[in-house]
């Protein structure tokens, strides 16, 4: 995960910047296999049976649409790309610590080895449920911020990716909520019943998903800091058209 982080947070801080003639280039092959990874890893996505999988590939899904955003070169898309770098940390982190401690207490995070765990460990569903409706951006979110500025921002440059972007990212919701409904709310196994959350590993993810509201709610902090730089880089981008 921390490699594509990475590498999208190269591409606006350093690759462009200071190679702005390439880059604009290049647009048309970032944006294509931007689109590409964004609907590749959607689809390999529903066809997921592990959580701890189904939340890798959503990751490098979200990094098609910041690559196509970042390639578009405006300035909505340029900020929304920039904040939801900082959104997906909090939010991929917060998730694989809660699969992590249910890994401890199952050995698997395979759907084929849970089934209906809500029933003994609610607060560990309802958690998982909290970092979940975050990746996909349900409004309250932080993810609701940034997928609107880059929902915004590919309309500006094309309805067309816009829609796309809807597309893809309706499809990475629907492969959460049919592997999290299959672990979580489908019929309990036989014997199979977990220990729920401890206080101290509650009180880690809830900081977390915390943040996530609050950045949601309150946006103009995070959009203040963003604004000045996306705003610069779209100028040079556009000097070099």
């Amino acid at each position: 995960f921390l490699g594509l982080k990475v590498g999208i947070y190269g591409l606006l801080r350093i690759a462009m910047p200071l190679l702005p003639d390439a880059a604009m280039a290049a647009r048309g092959w970032m944006v294509g296999l931007g689109l590409a990874g964004f609907f590749v890893a959607a689809l390999i996505a529903l066809s997921q049976s592990n959580l701890r999988r189904l939340v890798a590939w959503l990751s490098m899904s979200h990094a098609g649409l910041l690559t196509v955003a970042v390639a578009t070169g405006g300035a909505l898309a340029i900020q929304g790309a920039m904040v939801q770098l900082s959104n997906l940390g909090l939010v991929t982190g917060g998730l694989m610590l809660a699969l992590g401690f249910l890994y401890q207490r199952r050995a698997s995070t395979d759907v084929d080895a849970l089934g209906g765990i809500a029933a003994s460990a609610p607060r560990m569903a309802a958690l998982v449920m909290g970092f979940g409706l975050a990746s996909v951006g349900v409004p309250g979110m932080a993810g609701f911020v940034t997928e609107w500025l880059l929902l915004r921002g590919l309309a500006e440059r094309s309805p067309g990716l816009a829609l796309l972007g809807l597309m893809g990212g309706a499809t990475g919701a629907a492969a959460f909520a049919l592997v999290f409904r299959r672990a979580f709310w489908g019929p309990q196994k036989p014997g199979l019943s977990l220990p729920d959350l401890r206080p101290r590993e509650v009180a880690v993810l809830l900081v977390m998903l915390a943040v996530l509201i609050v950045a949601g709610l309150l946006p103009g902090p995070a959009l203040r800091a963003t604004a000045p730089g996306a705003t610069l880089l779209a100028a040079l981008l556009e000097g070099a058209r």
